[in-house]
């Protein structure tokens, strides 16, 4: 899969609402879904650092192709080129040439994602948008992950989950081992 279909083939997915408190609801949808969706990594973490869990790397992947899903809706509705975005941030890792821990970029994901939502908010537009991919292209790389590979799969799950279009009934009641063989690349 290219990433230049992804915002495409990701959008089949979207739930679609009425404006909500006078927002536009497609962006409030991609910036809840970033504050959720870093917290289950923070979460990740929490389980490996405090519980002595193995670090699951395929969960992990799994939530950055969710980030990258509520991505591309933000990139969608922002008139944003998803795949012109990676390019950037991967630039943008080389000259930079920082190694922090995943502990840290998880971090600092949560605190961007939490601050987009607040400001969107409060004055009707998201604050930061660019940054997001700089920290996920750094858990990308932190991970051993590949933006394609990543897309390719979280579009793969996504369509043995709803098949051509989002059903809420499909996305309560899901086929979690399935999910998880296509993300382990069984399927």
């Amino acid at each position: 899969m290219k990433l230049s279909d992804y915002v495409e083939l990701a959008c089949v997915t979207e739930s679609i609402v009425d404006p909500i408190e006078g927002l536009e609801s497609r962006m409030l949808h991609g910036l809840i879904g970033l504050c959720t969706e870093s917290g289950e990594l923070l979460d990740a973490m929490k389980k490996h650092l405090y519980y002595g869990k193995d670090l699951d790397t395929v969960n992990m992947l799994e939530e950055i192709g969710d980030l990258c899903w509520y991505l591309a809706i933000i990139c969608d509705v922002s008139g944003l080129d998803f795949a012109v975005q990676i390019e950037k941030a991967i630039e943008f890792k080389v000259i930079k040439q920082e190694k922090r821990s995943l502990l840290s970029v998880c971090a600092e994901l949560n605190a961007v994602c939490a601050g987009n939502l607040v400001t969107y908010t409060s004055s009707g537009q998201p604050h930061v948008i660019k940054p997001l991919f700089s920290l996920i292209d750094e858990l990308v790389a932190g991970l051993d992950g590949m933006w394609e590979e990543i897309c390719e799969k979280n579009i793969s799950k996504l369509k043995a989950r709803y098949g051509d279009k989002f059903d809420a009934h499909k996305a309560l009641n899901r086929d979690l081992e399935t999910e998880r063989e296509i993300l382990e690349g069984n399927i």
